[in-house]
């Protein structure tokens, strides 16, 4: 009895691997064989699309206006990470300059889109859904996988009767985002001393 292939089966329940479609998937299973054996055909143009796509590598440095205007939206379950990064809450609150890491996220099941932000390798949120895509424009323009930002963390407060204030993630970008090479970067000289 033959085997049933499972890239063939008909309620397309699977999604197809690494952004192929199922024409590519057929052509693969239909010409690599078990034994290592290949066909020499003509693969369709979606595969070679995809097979010689342009690799995006380094980090780009996303340059802003040092006004730190750019909010980061963080869930509640990000408070915790962001609250250890400050040593916990203060009464006036924090202002704690860092740098940040603005990556795709296309594995994020609620938006393929989505661009986390991360701080000392930890999520600390996510640009707003609206602004994602221009990111990821700019990323690809770039020829960038990912950018760092200059982030400051900000609230934080706890005035005891009065209540505490949420962590905030606040970005040195502009929109439209402006990407350069982490290599080719030099802090702007600013008249503050």
């Amino acid at each position: 009895m033959a085997s049933i292939n499972p890239l063939m089966r008909k309620d397309r329940t699977r999604t197809p691997a690494c952004g192929s479609s199922w024409a590519d998937e057929r052509w693969l299973s239909n010409n690599i064989h078990l034994d290592g054996a290949v066909k020499v055909t003509q693969p369709p143009r979606s595969l070679l699309r995809w097979i010689f796509r342009p690799r995006l590598s380094g980090r780009g440095f996303v340059a802003g206006g040092d006004l730190f205007a750019f909010p980061v939206l963080s869930a509640p379950h990000h408070q915790a990470t962001l609250k250890n990064f400050c040593g916990g809450r203060h009464h006036y609150g924090i202002h704690r300059h860092c740098t940040a890491v603005l990556a795709p996220q296309p594995t994020n099941p609620h938006d393929r889109r989505a661009v986390v932000v991360t701080i000392q390798e930890q999520e600390v949120g996510f640009l707003e859904r609206g602004l994602a895509p221009e990111f990821l424009r700019a990323l690809r323009k770039a020829g960038c996988a990912d950018a760092v930002s200059e982030a400051v963390i900000v609230h934080g407060w706890d005035r005891n009767a009065d209540g505490q204030g949420a962590f905030g993630v606040r970005l040195n970008a502009n929109v439209p985002f402006r990407l350069q090479s982490v290599q080719n970067w030099k802090r702007p000289k600013t008249n503050i001393r």
